[in-house]
């Protein structure tokens, strides 16, 4: 089903699960031109961990390698995120849930050298008055109705 679906670099993204506690397991974006390589096919594969600890740990492994491109870290409001690109060109997502849900696409920078309780603050304080936001569990509650 359809979680949520918005505008994000010129094109249409709707995002898709069948799991209540799931933003999304599928990320449909349009525009993209025929072609092989990098940008074609697969948007993502995305792996969850349990604490910011784990992203900070992730990102320091992979600064030390030169074979990893365009490193990011992200704030989406409903999660943390540290995007990077492997050898093989796979961009490649590691994420951790936000206590809140907020309409998607959103996106911050996420400085990950800030300590759990500054990035806390600061998400919480940034995604005040954004669509959608509400608790993660009364959004997961809501999904759970809705898929069955």
């Amino acid at each position: 089903m359809v979680t949520d679906k918005g505008f994000v670099r010129g094109h249409d993204v709707v995002f898709l699960s069948r799991d209540a506690r799931s933003h999304h397991q599928l990320v449909m974006e349009t525009g993209r031109p025929p072609g092989r390589g990098s940008g074609y096919g697969l948007q993502q594969i995305s792996f969850q961990v349990e604490q910011l600890d784990d992203l900070r740990a992730m990102r320091d492994l992979i600064a030390r390698r030169k074979d990893v491109e365009r490193i990011q870290a992200v704030d989406h409001g409903n999660s943390w995120s540290l995007y990077f690109w492997d050898p093989e060109d796979n961009r490649i997502e590691i994420y951790l849930d936000t206590p809140w849900h907020v309409d998607q696409p959103y996106l911050e920078p996420l400085d990950l050298g800030l300590s759990d309780e500054q990035i806390r603050a600061a998400t919480e304080a940034h995604i005040q008055g954004k669509a959608g936001l509400k608790p993660m569990s009364q959004w997961r509650e809501e999904m759970a109705r809705l898929v069955g």
